[in-house]
């Protein structure tokens, strides 16, 4: 299709603006264009009604309403018509956009959650369960540690229900995550862990999802990752030893007390750590020591 004519001339237009065809363009040379011959002729379009809805830099959405042959060109009337309506339309456009993002932002939050290994429940304060993940899924079937009975979360587990309604009534009152054990009537072992998705310091919203449950097998030979992060970074014992004690205990002088060492020596093997993490600063080294810790913690 060739171009329409009419764009060019309405693009200086205002946003909420409106006009017509017939008052921005000479009808005789409007109806001399190939544009009109080949496709507004063919349909009997013979004026149109436009309002621009949006402008950026690379685009621009108008609304428009035809005018047939028999119904003669626009007038004033009809132009105020569409002033009126226009920011209705510009209002449900908008609201049309602000639903396809959340829609798109929906679908990205389901798809990076299903890539996850990790069992991943979403629930309100009373544990109804309002998200899960596809690895929570296989939980629930025969002799796994969740039950699929009704909307409320719950563990076959008797004491790991007890403990999760007591993380969720700590939830409840603005308390820290919860972190507990899970076993399944085959004796296969799980950990869990119970987060608030409320800011620090407010009550769970009483609506919507207030907690997050991460739960995932315990592996016998899984090394800790501490251990792991260790081990990526050649560490040796000592260095291993000065840098968790730097994580229980804060400071140089607290490491040196509590393992017996002079500061001089905490602080030659804290360089050390440092030259091979790469890090500058003990709360670098904190940050990254935190890296490698399961994304619940218990306080």
């Amino acid at each position: 299709m060739q171009l329409n004519p009419v764009l060019p001339l309405t693009a200086f237009m205002d946003v909420g603006s409106s006009t017509s065809l017939s008052r921005v363009m000479d009808m005789e040379e409007y109806r001399g264009t190939r544009f009109y011959a080949e496709w507004a002729a063919p349909q009997r379009f013979h004026d149109v009604v436009v309002t621009v809805l949006a402008k950026s830099a690379s685009a621009m959405g108008m609304f428009g309403v035809t005018r047939l042959e028999d119904e003669g060109l626009a007038g004033e009337s009809e132009i105020r018509r569409m002033e009126l309506v226009s920011p209705h339309i510009r209002r449900a456009v908008t609201i049309a956009r602000l639903f396809d993002g959340v829609r798109a932002q929906d679908a990205a939050l389901n798809a990076t959650f299903d890539a996850m290994s990790d069992a991943v429940w979403l629930l309100d304060a009373a544990g109804v369960v309002l998200f899960a993940n596809a690895a929570s899924r296989v939980l629930t079937e025969d002799n796994g540690p969740v039950t699929n009975a009704g909307e409320r979360f719950a563990f076959r587990d008797s004491v790991a229900a007890e403990s999760l309604n007591a993380a969720l009534r700590g939830i409840g009152n603005g308390g820290p995550v919860g972190e507990f054990p899970v076993s399944t009537p085959d004796g296969r072992p799980f950990i869990a862990y119970l987060v608030s998705l409320a800011p620090k310091g407010r009550l769970a919203p009483a609506s919507g999802a207030a907690c997050a449950l991460f739960m995932r097998p315990v592996v016998a030979d899984e090394m800790p990752p501490m251990q792991a992060l260790a081990q990526l970074y050649g560490l040796t014992p000592r260095e291993f030893q000065v840098l968790t004690g730097l994580l229980q205990f804060g400071g140089v002088p607290e490491v040196a007390r509590n393992f017996g060492l002079s500061a001089t020596t905490v602080r030659s093997h804290l360089q050390s750590i440092f030259d091979k993490t790469g890090v500058r600063s003990q709360s670098d080294l904190a940050r990254l020591a935190a890296s490698s810790l399961p994304p619940v913690v218990s306080r």
